[in-house]
Formats: structure tokens, sequence, C-alpha cells
């Protein structure tokens, strides 16, 4: 399973937050795979772009 998560710091620039998790049986819950982490390392206006298309894919798919 993975995540990711983009936070909106200013109108235009974005920041991210990304994780791939496992599912551990023998603790029957999900675990961060080692490394798969990444962060942004500043704002970024071209992640802003890429947020907002991913929110109108969303929302045209949710609100049809």
């Amino acid at each position: 399973m993975t995540q990711g998560i983009c936070k909106h710091v200013s109108a235009t620039t974005v920041v991210h937050v990304a994780s791939v998790h496992q599912y551990s049986a023998s603790n029957k819950t999900y675990k961060t795979v080692a490394g798969s982490g990444g962060v942004s390392e500043a704002p970024s206006a071209l992640e802003g772009i890429y947020a907002w298309g991913w929110a109108r894919n969303i929302w045209a798919d949710s609100l049809l």
C-alpha cells in the first residue's frame, strides 16, 4: 500500500510526504517499508500544479 500526502503551503506551492507500507501478518498491521519514504526538499509550484490536477481528477470521478 502506498500513501501520499500533498499539503498546500501557499496558494500555488505544495510539499509532499510519501511512504510504502507492507502488511505484517505476525503483527496484524501495516508496517512502513524501510527506505520507502520521501519528503519534498522545499515547497514547489510544479507540485502545486500536480496537486490541483489530482484534485480535479478525483472530484470529476467522485462528483459525476
